[in-house]
């Protein structure tokens, strides 16, 4: 069976609405907790790699964005919608948020 136009545009509104309020929290939080450029990255590659953890196991048990989770393996090597995915895209998006 394939996948219709309308579940993957669903798929990535779900996870664009899940993505867009986590980083609402973090940034409103951010301006009376984090004062400096460390604490910022720390904060940004957390969330980073709480995203990327979540949406590869939502990915595994669900069928939801396994298109993004796909999409988001070809930047970071061994991302993929398992558990064991989901921690290397844990590690490779803090890594990323944190440096880059």
């Amino acid at each position: 069976m394939g996948v219709s136009t309308k579940n993957i545009f669903c798929n990535y509104l779900i996870l664009m609405y899940i993505y867009h309020n986590l980083l609402s929290f973090i940034l409103a939080n951010m301006k009376a907790h984090l004062k400096t450029p460390v604490a910022v990255a720390l904060a940004l590659g957390m969330y980073m790699g709480i995203v990327l953890f979540i949406f590869a196991l939502i990915a595994q048990r669900f069928g939801y964005g396994r298109i993004f989770v796909s999409f988001m393996s070809t930047f970071y090597i061994g991302y993929a919608p398992t558990v064991f995915g989901a921690f290397v895209g844990f590690l490779r998006g803090f890594v990323d948020a944190f440096i880059g």
